[in-house]
């Protein structure tokens, strides 16, 4: 069900009636005659008070801890309100948070906060089976990693924690189409390749669709949003749907094991974010002010995905006109010379393996997918293969009440 849905049953008519009574409409801009500064003071107090409200009195807050933004902001909230908490940074076994972890335990110095810093080892098949039953395919297998640390957390503090993210600092950043878009078709194809996973033409070939079906569905859905500009159309798909499909879901997942939260989230801070005008997002400007609102001191140390922090002048760069147009072999060249590689590894043959094995056990596969098309992906990266196995290991476990992953389930899944 779509948000603030509801729901009315008349029992002796015997009818039920389904109505939506409240949608976003991000055309709306309440707060565009404010200043930048008036609009990001305002935000920080909206946040302190988010903050405090999503706290717990009694037992201790764990704050997940990253290199970036976004729980930075948190953490200077939870600072600000002298309200004690504990930082936990993850270093996963493929070490591709290491300059995160520098950059948390930096920021856990500076507020003054306990902080550990967990370092896991692969997932086992135990632990993919365990997020495949939970989620039903709800979440990539991929994200197996993830459970481990879940169950260290609840070693050392305790089931009843608010865990802390800064989940939705998207909302105070740029997300501008950098685009011209003049019709539906254009938008949609913008959307797809901005957001896939496989394209278009590989779903087409793997589930015997047509794409034209498929781009006519997507079309039909976003032209429904209440939006007319293009630019908060796409607010509203990243929010609605891409968010609701992918984050929220994340979210579900950690709720298996404590309570989590965000301040971001929180409906007046939600709300008067995406009041403020799109021009005052751009380059981070609102950003920057609303987090020097929260803390000069924090500001000023580096953002782990750029190697600076959001007060240089650096940022104009990344955030600004000129970077997103450019082409991924530049974009990769940059990304060198920040020592960011792109992370991305071949799928090995023992998956492939098991993929052949879901295949000729599990005869629903081909109900969904083309079998001939399963068998030719020798050479896909390996998030194309978590996200297709999640949904092959999904069809295995409920229609063929059986399941590749659970042999030697103490074994490694990778």
């Amino acid at each position: 069900m779509q948000p603030a849905t509801l729901i009315n049953v008349d029992l002796q008519e015997s009818e039920i009636k389904v109505d939506s009574i409240y949608t976003f409409n991000f055309d709306e801009k309440r707060h565009k005659d404010l200043s930048l500064k008036e609009n990001a003071d305002n935000l920080c107090s909206l946040f302190l008070e988010a903050t405090k409200n999503r706290t717990n009195s009694v037992d201790k807050n764990i704050l997940w801890l990253s290199g970036g933004l976004d729980s930075r902001s948190v953490a200077a909230a939870l600072h600000n309100l002298n309200i004690p908490f504990s930082g936990a940074t993850l270093l996963d076994f493929g070490m591709r948070a290491i300059d995160d972890t520098k950059i948390a335990e930096q920021l856990a110095n500076l507020f003054s906060v306990p902080w550990r810093l967990y370092r896991l080892d692969s997932p086992t098949r135990k632990d993919a089976l365990e997020l495949l039953k939970i989620k039903n395919g709800l979440n990539s297998l991929g994200m197996s990693y993830i459970l481990p640390f879940y169950k260290s957390l609840k070693v050392h503090y305790g089931n009843r924690i608010p865990h802390f993210t800064g989940d939705g600092g998207i909302i105070l950043k740029d997300y501008s189409l950098n685009s011209r878009i003049s019709n539906s078709g254009e938008f949609v194809d913008f959307i797809v390749k901005k957001n896939q996973i496989f394209s278009i033409g590989e779903v087409s070939s793997l589930t015997n669709l047509e794409q034209r079906q498929i781009i006519s569905e997507l079309e039909n859905h976003i032209m429904a949003y209440p939006e007319r500009e293009w630019q908060n159309k796409y607010w509203h798909f990243l929010h609605f749907d891409r968010n609701f499909k992918l984050q929220f879901e994340g979210e579900d997942r950690n709720r298996f094991y404590f309570w989590t939260v965000t301040p971001f989230y929180a409906i007046p801070f939600f709300t008067y974010a995406m009041n403020c005008p799109d021009n005052m997002k751009k380059r981070y400007k609102l950003y920057q002010e609303f987090l020097l609102c929260l803390s000069p001191e924090a500001a000023v140390i580096d953002n782990a995905n750029w190697r600076f922090p959001i007060t240089s002048n650096s940022r104009l760069f990344l955030s600004g006109a000129v970077y997103p147009r450019l082409s991924s072999k530049f974009k990769g060249l940059i990304r060198n010379i920040l020592k960011k590689p792109n992370v991305s590894k071949p799928v090995t043959t023992n998956q492939l393996s098991e993929l052949e094995e879901q295949i000729e056990k599990c005869n629903s596969i081909s109900k969904y997918f083309s079998v001939s098309e399963l068998r030719k992906l020798e050479n896909i990266s390996q998030n194309k293969f978590d996200n297709l196995f999640t949904i092959t290991s999904a069809i295995e476990e409920f229609e063929c009440t059986a399941s590749t992953i659970k042999k030697d389930n103490q074994t490694d899944f990778t």
